[in-house]
């Protein structure tokens, strides 16, 4: 019989390595979050310093502050307003679908998470 600190008592019927795969159950999902919470914060940083870079240093970057400015006088420069649009819908979605991911190792993720925001 094996008592542990919280009073636990564990009869001898058990076997060693029911026992040792039940202590390894219990302590991973505390690591995985752990480790999470370290690494989530670096790779958003990384993600806002990518977007900025983009949006302030290349050619497509200054054609979307271009068009979020004036569509029109964008169009009349020769700014392609259909392509830079579709190029910054894409960007979007990769944004969301990098902070679904982070927000995923942070939070328990169930099929209906937004149906409350939606009603």
């Amino acid at each position: 019989m094996d008592v542990y600190k919280t009073g636990i008592v564990v009869l001898d019927s058990v076997d060693k390595s029911q026992k040792s795969q039940r202590r390894k159950s219990v302590s991973a999902p505390l690591l995985k979050r752990d480790l999470s919470i370290i690494l989530t914060p670096p790779c958003q940083e990384r993600a806002v310093t990518a977007l900025f870079q983009i949006i302030r240093r290349t050619k497509m970057g200054r054609a979307m502050v271009a068009i979020s400015q004036d569509a029109g006088a964008a169009a009349l420069m020769g700014i392609n307003v259909n392509r830079i649009s579709a190029l910054s819908l894409g960007i979007g979605s990769a944004l969301a679908a990098i902070a679904g991911g982070l927000m995923g190792t942070l939070l328990q993720l169930t099929p209906f998470m937004g149906t409350l925001a939606i009603t």
